[in-house]
């Protein structure tokens, strides 16, 4: 009996389920809708905008401490702007800020272009990190020969983690277009 009113209250029978579902939902007045067409826009734009921040600010931090007493002081700074890779992340990060009105295109061939700069953005923001990883560690390994401190760590300075997090909004703009691509293309308009 319970499930009877279930269907009753929605209209859905309980046995349906993906797309014959959703198509029901619909035919009972609860209509299933897409994401926003905004939403990979603005989520392609902010990681753009993080990947150009990030290209630029500080890479890598080393901070050491000299005394027992001492706090911990920055010793070496390994700045994005300072390199020629970081101007070039920085490059495809203000194209991902330009092209992201490209979502919103009926074409195909203009919603590609920011999901192509977005796999060229990850791939190159996956390979600073990386280079990011192997500077901090030629830093703490050169200390641990000449050991001039009592303590002293390098690691991911905030520029690294703005990068990250733009590659990370990028990716999930571009997941967002597809997924809405593909309701699109099923007939589920927003």
């Amino acid at each position: 009996m319970e499930e009877a009113s279930v269907a009753d209250a929605t209209g859905v029978s309980p046995g349906l389920t993906g797309r014959d579902r959703v198509r029901a939902q619909s035919d009972a007045g609860t209509s299933y809708r897409t994401f926003p067409a905004r939403l990979p826009v603005a989520l392609t734009a902010l990681g753009g905008s993080f990947v150009v921040l990030g290209s630029l600010g500080a890479a890598v931090r080393a901070s050491a401490i000299t005394s027992i007493h001492a706090d911990p002081k920055t010793v070496r700074v390994l700045m994005g702007f300072s390199q020629a890779a970081g101007w070039v992340v920085a490059a495809f990060g203000v194209a991902l800020v330009a092209t992201s009105l490209a979502w919103m295109s009926r074409r195909r061939l203009f919603a590609s272009v920011p999901l192509a700069l977005i796999g060229v953005t990850a791939a190159l923001v996956a390979g600073r990190l990386v280079s990011f990883n192997d500077r901090a560690a030629a830093w703490a390994d050169a200390i641990r020969r000449h050991p001039s401190f009592l303590g002293f760590h390098a690691g991911l300075g905030w520029g690294a983690w703005c990068l990250l997090t733009g590659a990370v909004l990028a990716g999930f703009g571009a997941l967002v277009g597809i997924l809405r691509e593909i309701d699109l293309r099923r007939g589920f308009g927003a």
